[in-house]
């Protein structure tokens, strides 16, 4: 470390919740399935700590000492359970009952066959059973999906992907090219879980074997705003834009902002594992790849795990999101790229120890490539909690968040960026101009601001400086009062007390005026519980 106390590393104590089992009938009440069991309880949106006490991997840390070994931290003894760390422990894992309408035995699902080829008319998966997923599988344009609680589906092998389509329009054997009209309907995902019974993409290994890239990922695409669509000025012909990773290039996005409102369905308590696949270097898809999504698509509670390439990327688009956990991408934890103009809050992201990909980062955040694409990339964070491969992690030069390309109209607040072995920020092309992050702390990272003007591009301009942070509103790179540990099994990514921030105008909760991804150690404060948390890496 340069100038920072080390990270503090606790383990926590186990928590042993008994739960008291009863038969159950599916929602029509017409089958039953032994993976439903009605729970009688509080429906307050909060659940269980999920299942998965692998850790991750790499970290190796016990106790109170950091170390290099595997496994991660595991709950147990010998943690700080009294005096000036108790507040690291218990209630944070959640030792309240579980709530909602219904919980989910996710190893007693029932197999429902495949799910293949091209969804052309409504479909539902049905609660209680698992499906197959083989190959790509395209939700097409004016069709919806709708997946029930308690549903896992099952990638069987990297080319399995879910796609759900934009707009039919443009031609992807020639740049998506189109030439008159505009973009119909996309199709939709309705994939609303709940915290104790929730909606699992999923590899077909068995536990222990499964890794990330075992399956190709979910893409969601629609009509809106992208900076990489261009239009002859009249909106007679142009291009859309191909989305990333698919052998057959599928088009979405729209020149102007006239389908920003549009939705693409709706994702709520659903997690994505061991997903991401590259199709060549640099085409990949990601464990949830976004393209030009309208912000009428609904995206809540959302866990992408074990991703081979990023966990959350957005290509252009005014989808806002919130509640996101970004855990073990092999990438970037959020990135946004093409004119991304959504806003995003309550964001958790921890990152492995060693990755193969040398410029992973939690933030990733770029504008425009050049200065005819435009708008420039307009996305707004609140609320966020990003944390590196740990305080012992040098080996490769990620970086906590990169802010490049014109990106110059984003906004981050009310942050936290530790356990980097990189920059904790790093600026390219002075993107300080127009760009704002206040009320962010920074420390425990290998390196703290860093800055570099772009030698390739003709407009490059000098990097900022450490000015440029300190001296927006709340900024600090001091370490919170006694903060815990981002790598424990649950993490306990918390400080002693409530650290005061900005208010988040235009968000979602306006009344979340702290920093960080959580208020404070109470349970209450601990959105991450429920099934659909997993904190396993294998």
């Amino acid at each position: 470390m340069q100038g920072t106390p080390q990270m503090r590393l606790l383990r926590l104590r186990t928590s042993v919740v008994v739960l008291a089992l009863a038969s159950a009938a599916c929602h029509d009440n017409t089958q039953t399935y032994p993976a439903i069991i009605i729970y009688e309880g509080n429906n307050d949106g909060t659940g269980l700590t999920g299942s998965g006490n692998t850790g991750n991997t790499g970290s190796g840390n016990t106790g109170n000492t950091p170390g290099n070994g595997s496994g991660g931290l595991s709950n147990g003894s010998g943690g700080a359970s009294s005096g000036l760390y108790a507040h690291c422990d218990s209630p944070w894992s959640g030792q309240d009952p579980p709530v909602g309408k219904v919980q989910c035995d996710l190893d007693a699902l029932t197999d429902a066959g495949e799910l293949s080829g091209d969804v052309t008319a409504n479909r539902t998966l049905k609660s209680g059973h698992s499906y197959r997923l083989k190959g790509g599988v395209r939700v097409m344009p004016g069709v919806t999906l709708t997946i029930e609680p308690c549903v896992k589906v099952i990638g069987e092998a990297s080319d399995a992907v879910l796609a759900v389509m934009s707009g039919a329009l443009g031609d992807p054997e020639s740049q998506c090219f189109y030439d008159g009209g505009e973009p119909g309907p996309g199709g939709k995902l309705m994939a609303v879980g709940e915290p104790m019974a929730p909606i699992i993409f999923t590899s077909s290994k068995p536990k222990g074997q499964r890794a990330p890239g075992d399956w190709g990922g979910v893409i969601l695409m629609g009509n809106a705003q992208n900076n990489l669509a261009l239009s002859d000025g009249e909106g007679k012909s142009g291009t859309r834009v191909p989305i990333e990773g698919l052998a057959r290039a599928e088009c979405h996005g729209w020149y102007s902002d006239k389908f920003n409102a549009e939705s693409s369905g709706n994702l709520s308590y659903v997690r994505i594992e061991y997903a991401s696949k590259q199709l060549v270097k640099d085409n990949e898809t990601n464990g949830l790849t976004l393209g030009s999504l309208g912000s009428g698509t609904g995206l809540h509670y959302i866990m992408v795990s074990n991703s081979a390439d990023d966990c959350f990327e957005w290509f252009g688009g005014a989808v806002n999101a919130d509640h996101l956990i970004a855990l073990n991408c092999d990438d970037d934890m959020f990135d946004g790229d093409n004119g991304f103009s959504g806003k995003l809050q309550f964001l958790f992201g921890r990152q492995f120890q060693t990755t193969t990909e040398t410029d992973s980062r939690g933030f990733e955040i770029d504008g425009a490539p050049s200065d005819i694409n435009l708008p420039r990339s307009s996305e707004k964070v609140s609320n966020f909690t990003i944390c590196g491969g740990g305080p012992s992690d040098h080996t490769v030069s990620r970086d906590g968040a990169v802010l490049r390309n014109r990106a110059a109209d984003i906004s981050l607040m009310n942050g936290i960026i530790t356990g980097f072995a990189g920059a904790g920020i790093y600026v390219q092309n002075d993107t300080s101009q127009g760009a704002t992050m206040t009320n962010v702390e920074v420390f425990d990272n290998s390196k703290g601001i860093a800055a570099k003007a772009d030698a390739s591009s003709a407009s490059a301009t000098p990097g900022v400086s450490q000015g440029w942070f300190s001296q927006q509103a709340g900024n600090s790179s001091a370490e919170p009062d006694r903060f815990c540990n981002c790598w424990a099994n649950p993490p306990v990514a918390v400080a002693a007390s409530t650290i005061p921030g900005g208010t988040p105008t235009g968000f979602g909760d306006t009344t979340a005026n702290y920093e960080g991804a959580f208020k404070d150690a109470s349970a209450d404060s601990n959105w991450m519980r429920g099934l659909w948390v997993d904190w396993s890496s294998e």
